[in-house]
């Protein structure tokens, strides 16, 4: 018995250490390249010589968007930390803060539910499964650092339900605004669980006296983030957006039965870590049934069922389409919310260690396994990025760059942003502007996409810089390419090449050959 809780008394130290393992992929690697992450990154580094450097040059091609938008934090991090830390421990230090967070975040609520039991320490240990989630691996970095936000609110909110006064509602409102400027999923989470939380306990106690004060408080908490929800659906109903695509059913009984939100980078390679992890879980679900029908001498003190804000969140999983206005990969996240609240649902029964010691074993051990996946995996993605991060250093500032990739790896989509993290170096190949939940937006008149139709919509990349450069009077001062395999029948890539040969003199090949930077020539 002594010696049981002797460990148990340290257990927080062999928690940290998980944490940090469970950071290795970020810790060992120059980059974490994410789909997103580098268009983040360079419209940051954007940001920050229009905000820090007062460098108006981005102001031909760009607009500010004045709405208080999700898809704003991490942009004003990249923004602040670029001004004085390289490029790639500014990429690493918000990712960081949320492969740190969210651990000891869900730990925090876990604690708050069922006490500090050697129980709750335990189920704690069921989030890191989740760190490395597809939304994470695609760069959704706004919606992944609410999630630990979602998890304080939650604690928070469980820990001071019966003592609530001015101070403590004002900070729970200001997390809840944090929630919306993260993602409106993740206020929208936060209200389900929080009014599914207190109905339950005011059909526990069978009362009508003080219904109304008892719900006001949870709804006086999201007014500011309900009031700035009603201001962006008003100034995003301005845009046309295309209809709204729904996955098929099958699609989606598929997303849960191989616990697609952390399967990231290959199907394949990843399928039986998320099915072992998937049917560990399984058996703790199990277990939480049969704990909860089983009969007791003495019953149990009332607590509000998690179960049923699972069942909502599976539901909305189910109804949302995938595709809605200019937001895509709605469906993966609400299947991650749905494995996310069924940890919870584990976690607050509080299962005998007995029961959970195996399981959570289980899962913990194909987690490390699966991080020695991650962090390969990243090796290879990182020496591409350290490959474009390079060559920033042979461009001017206040110039343009025109890039052309014709790599197949789904991952290089953005990864020619990675040429402007330091200089202000407009890469025209840039997704962001075209939404209307970026801080930045093009300008009428200057989205490449529309002024190049073969370019961006197009394998291999179509270019029309004359046409380009006579209706932006932009002039571009640099190509790039990148995976470049030589000549091509594609009539678009023979066509490139004679504009390269024409225009453009060559100032930089990486060693690996994979990238090659040429500048204009004076007089074309």
């Amino acid at each position: 018995m002594k010696q049981s809780a002797f460990l148990w008394k340290y257990e927080k130290f062999f928690f940290a250490l998980v944490v940090v393992l469970t950071a290795s992929p970020l810790l060992c690697n120059h980059y974490f390249p994410t789909v997103d992450g580098p268009a983040h990154l360079h419209n940051g580094n954007l940001l920050k010589h229009l905000w820090f450097y007062g460098n108006d040059f981005g102001r031909s091609f760009f607009d500010v968007n004045s709405q208080l938008n999700s898809n704003l934090l991490d942009h004003i991090w990249f923004a602040f930390f670029g001004l004085f830390l390289p490029t790639d421990l500014t990429e690493k230090s918000l990712l960081l803060v949320y492969v740190v967070s969210l651990p000891f975040s869900f730990r925090y609520l876990v604690k708050k539910i069922a006490g500090e039991t050697s129980s709750a320490k335990l189920s704690s240990y069921l989030i890191f499964s989740f760190v490395y989630s597809f939304t994470f691996r695609i760069g959704f970095f706004n919606f992944c650092i609410g999630i630990p936000v979602l998890f304080w609110a939650f604690g928070y909110w469980i820990g001071n339900r019966q003592q609530q006064n001015a101070k403590k509602l004002l900070a729970l409102t200001a997390l809840s605004t944090l929630l919306y400027i993260s993602h409106l999923f993740n206020f929208m989470l936060f209200g389900i669980v929080l009014f599914a939380y207190e109905l339950q306990y005011l059909v526990h106690e069978r009362k009508t006296k003080g219904i109304i004060k008892k719900l006001f408080y949870p709804f006086l908490v999201m007014v500011p983030g309900l009031l700035l929800s009603v201001l962006f659906f008003i100034a995003n109903s301005s845009y046309t957006h295309e209809a709204a695509k729904f996955l098929p059913k099958e699609n989606l009984v598929q997303t849960i039965l191989d616990l697609n939100p952390i399967i990231t980078l290959n199907y394949d390679k990843e399928i039986l870590f998320a099915h072992i992890i998937l049917y560990a879980q399984c058996i703790l679900v199990l277990l939480v049934t049969i704990d909860f029908f089983r009969k007791r001498k003495e019953p149990r003190q009332f607590r509000p069922q998690w179960i049923i804000s699972a069942l909502i969140v599976l539901l909305l999983f189910f109804v949302f389409p995938d595709w809605i206005a200019s937001g895509g990969f709605i469906s993966i996240r609400w299947a991650l919310y749905f494995f996310l609240v069924m940890m919870i649902v584990i976690a607050a029964r509080g299962l005998p260690v007995n029961q959970l010691l195996i399981p959570v074993s289980v899962i913990l051990l194909t987690h490390l396994f699966f991080m020695n996946y991650h962090n390969k995996e990243t090796e290879t993605l990182s020496k591409d990025a350290e490959t474009l991060v390079d060559a920033e250093k042979y461009m001017e500032d206040d110039k343009v760059l025109l890039p052309l990739s014709y790599s197949t790896n789904w991952m290089h989509i953005n990864y020619s942003n990675y040429l402007s993290t330091k200089k202000n170096v407009i890469v025209l190949d840039n997704y962001e502007p075209t939404k209307p939940h970026f801080p930045l937006i093009w300008k009428k008149g200057e989205e490449v996409y529309e002024l190049m139709p073969g370019y961006g919509r197009r394998f291999p990349p179509c270019i029309a810089i004359e046409a380009y450069e006579r209706k932006t009077k932009h002039r571009i001062d640099y190509l790039s390419r990148f995976c470049y395999e030589g000549a091509s029948e594609d009539s678009c890539t023979i066509a490139a090449e004679q504009e390269i040969a024409q225009r453009f003199e060559l100032i930089y090949q990486s060693e690996n050959k994979k990238l090659q930077l040429y500048k204009r020539k004076p007089g074309t």
